[in-house]
């Protein structure tokens, strides 16, 4: 069965220099990186599957960045004589979308203060144990006012996620 051919893609020499300098930068963040060189092989005439094995990668992301790449054409000709702009396109386009999600359900006051919580003896707060335990906290937590409510499971998840550990 023969390879389908890759589409087509095209950039211009300003193009071609903005996607080098983010392979080459040492601040580049690793995915734009990866990215770029995906469109700078893809314009060399390379299909997406040799292009796939030589950076490691899944053929369908070769061919969904190469899409990508495509599909804003338009958008890169209107900002061709703006240097700065095209440049903050060419990243927009190589970069994941805003996802949403739910918002956040404590705020970075809330948290700090259940962290400072948490760094103080329960034996200051009335608890005969020599470290929090979930369970305690939680109820220091609630108790203090701090937050309305929040489960003995948020309070060890918080823990875990941020490299620390309650019993």
């Amino acid at each position: 069965m023969p390879i389908p051919k890759p589409l087509e893609i095209k950039a211009t020499e300003k193009e071609i220099d903005i996607l080098l300098d983010i392979v080459n930068k040492h601040s580049s963040k690793q995915i734009l990186v990866k990215r770029a060189k995906i469109v700078l092989e893809s314009l060399s005439g390379r299909n997406n599957t040799e292009i796939s094995n030589d950076l490691k990668m899944d053929r369908d992301i070769v061919s969904i960045w190469r899409g990508k790449w495509a599909l804003n054409t338009d958008k890169r000709e209107l900002e061709q004589s703006n240097d700065k702009k095209l440049k903050e396109l060419v990243i927009k386009i190589l970069s994941d979308k805003e996802r949403s999600g739910a918002p956040s359900v404590f705020t970075s006051e809330q948290i700090t203060k259940i962290i400072a919580l948490a760094c103080t003896d329960p034996k200051d707060s009335g608890y005969p144990i020599n470290h929090w335990t979930p369970r305690e906290l939680t109820i220091e937590v609630l108790k203090t006012g701090i937050v309305e409510s929040i489960s003995v499971t948020s309070i060890r998840r918080f823990f875990k996620r941020n490299g620390n550990t309650t019993r």
